[in-house]
């Protein structure tokens, strides 16, 4: 029998601290069952890392990385906004308007774009750029690595 009231005692109490950082994030936590909610911001606390922790882990694993592969990582990280600003680019247009009205009176405006023929070529033109840029940081990456581990060993 007082094995059952202890299984029984010990349900409640693991029950009962299951519910702790529930209640502590609730912030109910007021008056005489104040401290429930202050273990409960404790247990919560252990549990749970604060907003920045993964931010400030990968900070340090970059940190760390760039220290061992001599700057691979700001490398790595300056193509990597390269690319992305690549693969959105703004449209390129050169244009000449000339408004209703300018000449003479009841003359109609016109709009001549120099770059919409030039299109197809600044695309091929962006697409060897992008081409060339991946070979040379295969290039550059395999020369950093080559060197990192020929002075190591």
């Amino acid at each position: 029998m007082p094995k059952r009231i202890f299984v029984i005692l010990l349900a409640v109490l693991v029950l009962a601290f299951a519910s702790v950082p529930t209640f502590a994030a609730d912030g109910s936590g007021r008056g005489v069952l104040s401290w429930f909610s202050d273990v409960g911001g404790f247990i919560r606390d252990i549990f749970v890392p604060d907003g920045n922790y993964f931010n400030n882990q990968l900070s340090r694993l970059n940190r760390h990385i760039n220290s061992r592969f001599a700057g691979l990582g700001e490398l790595y990280q300056m193509i990597d906004s390269f690319f992305k600003t690549l693969s959105n680019p703004p449209p390129v247009s050169l244009s000449l308007t000339i408004p209703n009205n300018f000449l003479f009176s009841g003359y109609r405006g016109t709009r001549v774009a120099f770059m919409a023929p030039a299109q197809p070529y600044l695309k091929l033109i962006r697409d060897v750029l992008t081409a060339a840029v991946c070979l040379l940081t295969a290039i550059v990456c395999y020369h950093k690595l080559r060197t990192f581990f020929t002075e190591e060993g």
